[in-house]
């Protein structure tokens, strides 16, 4: 029978054999040196629901263990707590890209507390297919951009607005464009499920947090951010063309990049595509009752 502990979460028990998790992003880390030159390393992590501070000795420090870095922890055979820590065997960096994470299950509660809408977010990316899975971790995998992803809003003063309004927006018109899919032949939902949770990611650069408040400090800075994604997302399909088709990448751009009729660099497709349609269609369903809800007149 797994052995059952209780971490610093007091309303959650984990089950040690099954819930403790493998990555881990790291929420705080530190470390200290004795007289015999043997190094303590001190991180709080955060991973699938689990919160705990861990610690370990080493010979010399891990300067690539740092705030917000995702890294894979090594268990010990039984865990046990020694003054509120928690020894494991080693904590290692995740140096590269790995495209098998859900880096939804990495979203502390310090980043976001919509815990429905980050398991919604969790289950539509395991939906997807490995080669969108990679390319959703190619694009947020700095700790930072996924903050940032995590906590924007999808307007400053309409639908979603607030901490955290893009990820409720998207997972909501997402969620929308499957049940409107479902009477709709030759929809690639998988496609479908990409594009919706990227849909406003072109933009995620361009608010700033002042003064308890998302903002713009000017107009550009939209158009800057979309440019900007734009190329990244760009480079990356040319560093792995494998990961989608020409028309895949054509739909995408239609989805991603024509939504305010500006011209970009991948020709548009003669028309638009059913997935281009039926993001729309959720896309406005979604803010017509956000905005509902809010008392607004839409």
């Amino acid at each position: 029978m797994a052995e059952v502990i209780t971490l610093q979460q007091s309303d959650i028990n984990f089950s040690y054999s099954e819930f403790l998790p493998d990555v881990v992003r790291v929420l705080e880390a530190g470390y200290e040196i004795d007289d015999r030159f043997r190094v303590t390393h001190v991180v709080t992590v955060y991973g699938n629901a689990f919160q705990a501070t861990l610690t370990w000795t080493s010979a010399c420090p891990d300067e690539r263990i740092t705030k917000g870095a995702l890294a894979r922890v090594y268990w010990p055979n039984k865990l046990s707590e020694v003054d509120g820590l928690y020894p494991v065997i080693r904590l290692v960096p995740i140096t590269r890209i790995d495209h098998s994470i859900n880096l939804f299950d990495t979203v502390p509660p310090s980043w976001s507390r919509q815990f429905s809408v980050l398991d919604r977010a969790k289950e539509l990316w395991n939906q997807m297919s490995e080669s969108r899975q990679a390319l959703f971790n190619e694009l947020f995998w700095d700790g930072q951009l996924f903050r940032r992803y995590i906590g924007i809003p999808a307007s400053i003063n309409s639908h979603h607005n607030g901490w955290g309004g893009n990820l409720r927006h998207v997972v909501e018109m997402t969620e929308h464009a499957e049940r409107i899919a479902l009477d709709v032949e030759g929809v690639s939902s998988d496609l479908l499920i990409l594009a919706g949770l990227l849909f406003n990611a072109p933009q995620a650069e361009a608010y700033t947090w002042k003064d308890g408040q998302w903002g713009l400090t000017r107009e550009s800075q939209i158009q800057e951010s979309r440019a900007r994604f734009q190329v990244r997302l760009q480079n990356i399909l040319e560093r792995q063309p494998s990961l989608l088709t020409d028309q895949e990448r054509q739909t995408l751009w239609q989805i991603l990049f024509a939504q305010e009729g500006e011209r970009h660099q991948r020709p548009r497709l003669p028309m638009a595509s059913i997935e281009t349609e039926i993001l729309k269609m959720a896309d406005r369903l979604s803010c017509v009752l956000n905005l509902r809800g809010q008392g607004g007149v839409q």
